[in-house]
């Protein structure tokens, strides 16, 4: 489990890393995912979203591969 309150208080390593399940291709989401990627930045994670990491796969289980793998995951279902 991430401790928050030590994150904040360590140097960032990014070796632990956030994935961001959010609508993507609207006019809000760049904006929403820069908030998100500040965020977790400071606390010493990297974010990643499906729609900007180079793939092959099957979208679908791509996600859900990313999902499974994240340390913490953000999940819009709107």
């Amino acid at each position: 489990m991430l401790d928050f309150q030590s994150a904040k208080s360590n140097p960032p390593t990014l070796s632990r890393w956030l994935f961001s399940a959010i609508r993507f291709g609207e006019s809000d989401t760049d904006a929403t995912y820069a908030k998100i990627e500040s965020m977790v930045s400071e606390l010493g994670l990297l974010p990643r979203r499906i729609d900007r990491l180079e793939h092959i796969e099957n979208i679908n289980q791509k996600i859900i591969r990313e999902l499974d793998e994240a340390d913490i995951a953000i999940a819009d279902l709107t």
